[in-house]
């Protein structure tokens, strides 16, 4: 969740069309984020990511004021670092509606819901001039929130369907698309479907994890590449966020993670035609008071939950490199990928 050539005359290029490699950056232990991002751009990560809920910069009716303003950071940030960013404007995150207080109780279907919306997207392009784009994110993990309620669907595609058009106005090329979870899109896929046939890309996340937050053996992630593509042959495909932890509850090791690095490249390689970004969560391991935060936020108290969040980064908490790490440098390397 992270924050690309400055012209403030016209409207910035999509970012070119080849294979994106990127990591989501998070800081270790008394480490600052610019050290943090220098070793992801050492290792050549050529995207970002930038994740904003609309509840956090529409505070109250049409006052939108974000405390920090993070969108204005990234347009001084990536572009100075010739970064472009993969943009998420979430009305929904996973498991929460975030959408300011006074809409809680309306439809996403609903007119004047959906021009408020419109309104968000307007200030929202106006605070990244600057900023290239690799897509935008109209909802994470959307599947979670809406469940298989057919109603619900419905009326978020009718939403996205408007406000999709309107972001395209503001940067003509753009690419956007909702972010639904691997399992979302396959177990789901009478209501994910007719939403992706809206979009511009297939946008997903996925954690190799079969049930109580238990890792799967790294060599199936190819099953779950092929069965993706299958699903959907003749689409792109951005894996905007993928990971596997390294903890012992979740019957994993730091060479079970390593091993599923070097499975993914295979299979990226194999699908490169259809897989055309790929983002590692996360950088580094969180902190007990992160980790806190996130069982709260998520609602979930599960021993296995917590190992998952905390043991799924590149680095421990300290910044210490895992095998993950040696291993991710050695795959780039072999592709040229490395900086």
């Amino acid at each position: 969740m992270l924050f690309a050539s400055v012209n403030c005359l016209g409207h910035k290029k999509q970012a070119p069309g080849k294979k994106l490699f990127g990591i989501a950056v998070n800081e270790a232990s008394g480490e600052d984020f610019d050290v943090a991002f220098g070793k992801a751009k050492e290792l050549g990560i050529n995207f970002t990511t930038l994740a904003i809920n609309w509840d956090d910069v529409e505070r109250s009716k049409g006052k939108f004021n974000p405390e920090p303003n993070f969108l204005a950071i990234a347009n001084q940030y990536y572009p100075a670092n010739e970064l472009p960013v993969a943009l998420e404007l979430n009305p929904i995150d996973t498991v929460k509606r975030r959408v300011p207080k006074d809409l809680s109780g309306i439809e996403f279907d609903d007119p004047g819901f959906v021009e408020r919306y419109k309104a968000f997207l307007d200030w929202s392009f106006t605070q990244i001039p600057d900023l290239q784009l690799v897509s935008l994110t109209i909802g994470n993990e959307i599947d979670v929130y809406l469940g298989t309620d057919p109603l619900k669907w419905e009326q978020f595609r009718r939403f996205y369907s408007q406000v999709a058009a309107h972001a395209k106005t503001l940067r003509p090329g753009l690419k956007v698309g909702s972010k639904i979870t691997l399992n979302g899109l396959t177990d789901l896929k009478e209501y994910a479907g007719p939403l992706n046939s809206e979009t511009d890309v297939v946008l997903t996340t996925y954690y190799h994890l079969g049930g109580d937050f238990k890792v799967m053996k790294p060599e199936t992630i190819s099953t779950v590449f092929n069965d993706l593509v299958e699903l959907y042959p003749d689409r792109e495909i951005y894996f905007l966020e993928i990971g596997y932890p390294s903890g012992k509850l979740c019957g994993s090791s730091e060479q079970n993670q390593a091993r599923f690095i070097s499975e993914v490249f295979k299979g990226w390689d194999k699908h490169d035609d259809h897989i055309k970004v790929l983002n590692f969560t996360w950088l580094t391991d969180i902190s007990p008071h992160s980790a806190d935060n996130y069982e709260g936020y998520y609602g979930i108290d599960n021993k296995s939950f917590r190992e998952f969040l905390s043991t799924i980064g590149l680095r421990t908490n300290s910044g210490k490199p895992k095998q993950a790490l040696e291993i991710l440098k050695t795959e780039l390397e072999q592709r040229k990928m490395l900086k």
